[in-house]
Formats: C-alpha cells, structure tokens, sequence
C-alpha cells in the first residue's frame, strides 16, 4: 500500500510539472527529465495491485501526453513514447483510461481537434502512429460487448484515420476497411 502512496504522489507531482510547463522555461526542469520522469510512472503502473486507484489518478496524466510530447525536444519523446504506447497495448478495453489513451491517440494522429501538429521528421513517430493504428482492430473486437461507448470510439477513429491518411498502406487494417465496403489494392 505505500507503494501505492508514492506512486499517487508522484502521479500529482508529475501533473503540477506538467501543468507549469506552459509558464516555466525548460531550464527549471529539463523536458527529457520530465520525459523520463513520466515515462516510469506509465510503467510503474503496470505492477500496482490496486488497479482502481491507478485508472483514478493516471487518467489526467494521460491527457498531457500529446501536449508534452509536441513540446519536447526529438531527443527527449523516444522514452515517453515507447512507455505509453507499451501502456496503451497493455490497456484493457473495459479498463476507465481506455478512453483517455484512445483521446490521446486521436491528438497525435489527427491534430485538428488539439492543434498539436506532429511532423513526419519528429522521431519515430511514424512507428508509434503505426503501432497505435494496429492496436485499433484488437480493441474494437475486444470492445463490441465489454465496452460500447468504447466500440464507438474506435470506430468513429478509424473513419477518421481513413479520411484522414486515405493513401496510407493500412496493413492490418485491411480487412476492417473491407468490412466498411472501401476495396483495398
């Protein structure tokens, strides 16, 4: 259970440093520290016994990724990304911070809503945004009867990643594409 205290504490820590970030310059805390910081925070939160405490307080942690990934130097994302797509993959579909990564996922590939803009230089995103992109048909197969608000997520994302991206090769959404009557070369 004091496992569990810190990990809270250092959950609110990291939000009240995120929160600064937009009023404090980069030499107050270094964006890498921050990123690596908040990286072991996401695998922290694999090995917690209290799952609900976790979903609690993880949640608006979550929803500061994109920002902080879009203002951190390309040096300093490589840890956070590769922490929350692990997370994401890990996420039950009936887990409360589904929602939250699927969120977080749509502002990263689809930066019209957030005015995040990513580009295709930033490092490696393109392989994180292939990563999020492959675990969308796993989480709406998952979520059909677990999950619905869940279920509606994934694929109002996916008709947005459609319109989106449609030149993009698609790989293993294939056959879900096929499925909305798109043929597929």
């Amino acid at each position: 259970q004091g496992d569990d205290r810190f990990f809270v504490f250092n959950l609110k820590i990291a939000e009240l440093f995120l929160c600064l970030s937009t009023c404090v310059d980069d030499t107050m805390f270094p964006a890498e520290e921050l990123c690596q910081f908040v990286s072991s925070l996401f695998a922290k939160s694999k090995v917690l016994r209290n799952k609900d405490l976790m979903e609690t307080h993880l949640s608006p942690l979550i929803t500061c990724i994109p920002g902080l990934i879009a203002s951190c130097a390309d040096d300093s994302k490589g840890y956070l990304l590769e922490a929350f797509t692990d997370a994401f993959r890990d996420s039950k579909v009936d887990c409360k911070l589904m929602l939250p990564y699927l969120d977080a996922v749509r502002e990263m590939l689809l930066p019209e809503k957030s005015g995040i803009w990513f580009t295709e230089i930033d490092l490696g995103l393109s392989e994180y945004r292939s990563a999020w992109i492959s675990e969308l048909p796993r989480i709406l197969l998952q979520s059909i009867d677990k999950a619905p608000s869940v279920t509606k997520v994934v694929l109002e994302l996916l008709l947005k990643i459609g319109q989106y991206f449609p030149t993009t090769e698609f790989g293993n959404l294939r056959p879900f594409i096929q499925l909305f009557g798109t043929k597929c070369k």
